[in-house]
């Protein structure tokens, strides 16, 4: 039944941000701040294939990305420099492969880093 839970959950939320607005502030598991810039992405726990696309990189205001415990796979992107609002990176339980960062500097405000259970190194 968990995978039936998980599932419908994954199927509601690509129904809803295909149903939704073009507002992006009101799909699920996206937040956004006052003035309308994306500051969380949520979705952990859906069981997502793919890999992470360099475009989260744009989203630079962006304070949590939630990506755990999903089946994402390649590396985490060269972008994530890019990320310099960024306090949570989780992306735990997933099979990502790659380097992860060697230098964490450019994400100063990085308080919690979650990537256990892939296959990353360094």
């Amino acid at each position: 039944t968990t995978t039936t839970s998980t599932t419908n959950t994954s199927t509601r939320i690509i129904i809803d941000w295909s149903m939704s607005s073009e507002n992006v502030c009101e799909f699920s598991g996206i937040g956004c701040s006052p003035s309308g810039h994306v500051t969380s992405l949520d979705l952990t726990g859906l069981r997502l294939p793919g890999t992470i696309p360099s475009e989260v990189g744009l989203l630079t205001k962006l304070e949590r990305l939630g990506l755990g415990g999903n089946n994402l796979t390649g590396s985490l992107p060269s972008t994530l420099h890019l990320l310099t609002e960024l306090q949570h990176l989780e992306v735990f339980r997933n099979q990502l492969t790659g380097h992860l960062p060697s230098d964490w500097s450019f994400m100063p405000k990085l308080k919690r880093v979650l990537v256990q259970s892939n296959q990353l190194t360094g």
